[in-house]
């Protein structure tokens, strides 16, 4: 597996049946916590992660529906800001020209202090 630093990356592989389609996702395992790649990148190419925090305006936390789509909570104002597919707020921010709004700025397990004083 390649490695970086304390970092380990490796794939999962997953068949769906006769249709030979095939979803692969990635974890990667520090310690003992595994974090699952969402397949996406913030604005600055950072790959984002299950438990990745967005925006410093917004503290939208990255996770996975029940139905196995990667949503974004959050954490400002939730009762006014309902979840919604990360790939769609990623697109949103972007196109009303608000890339910070696209950044990861750190993640649940390491920063927890990034959302719990809201």
């Amino acid at each position: 597996f390649p490695s970086h630093d304390k970092w380990r990356y490796f794939t999962i592989g997953q068949s769906f049946g006769s249709l030979g389609e095939s979803l692969y996702r990635s974890l990667c395992l520090e310690g003992s916590t595994f974090y699952q790649y969402t397949g996406l990148k913030d604005k600055n190419g950072k790959e984002i992660y299950e438990g990745d925090i967005l925006s410093d305006k917004w503290k939208c936390v990255v996770q996975q529906s029940i139905e196995g789509t990667w949503i974004v909570k959050f954490t400002v104002n939730p009762k006014s800001n309902k979840p919604m597919s990360l790939y769609d707020y990623l697109k949103k921010r972007e196109k009303a020209g608000c890339p910070e709004d696209c950044k990861v700025i750190g993640n649940i397990y390491e920063n927890p202090d990034l959302i719990q004083n809201i």
